[in-house]
């Protein structure tokens, strides 16, 4: 794994909680940071079923940071149909 020794230990419900929990916020932060200093953005969202025939509606933003394009993906939520009605209510 490129050089990187990985030691795999048992991590107990709660930390892995608190683990997934901190790498979301820094996450949230650096994307808010992202948008909030760029001058422009788009959210895109998209609808579509999946194998098991459930609606799932994914969103993704797009922004400029440092002249680039830049996409992050924020969701992908199970809907109840893909009607406009459903998606907004």
């Amino acid at each position: 794994m490129n050089g990187v020794k990985c030691n795999f230990v048992d991590i107990s419900e709660p930390t892995l909680v608190d683990v997934q929990e901190s790498i979301a916020f820094v996450l949230d932060g650096e994307l808010k940071c992202g948008i909030a200093n760029s001058g422009y953005f788009g959210l895109i969202v998209d609808e579509s079923t999946d194998i098991a025939v459930h609606k799932k509606l994914a969103a993704c933003v797009r922004y400029v940071a440092d002249w680039k394009m830049v996409t992050k993906f924020l969701t992908n939520v199970q809907i109840q149909s893909g009607t406009a009605e459903s998606i907004v209510g």
